[in-house]
């Protein structure tokens, strides 16, 4: 998935999830020097105006995993 559309679904995600308490999302890392390649990972952060429950937490994290493009780990 490209960079900027994987940016495009968290900032979509995170305002819905968040809503009000967003702050703001800030790009970081080598996407924002200019320096990214197909092997970078996608430096962000995500302020909040107030700290975030066990449950919200969840759901964010469970948004970013559903953007990893590796393969699911099977338990047997």
């Amino acid at each position: 998935m490209d960079p900027y559309q994987v940016l495009d679904r968290v900032v979509r995600r995170f305002k819905a999830i968040l809503k009000e308490n967003l702050v703001g999302i800030y790009l970081h890392g080598s996407l924002a020097m200019g320096c990214y390649s197909e092997h970078s990972d996608i430096d962000f952060l995500a302020v909040v105006g107030y700290p975030l429950n066990y449950k919200t937490k969840r759901l964010l994290v469970d948004e970013l995993l559903k953007l990893q493009d590796c393969p699911k780990r099977v338990l047997k």
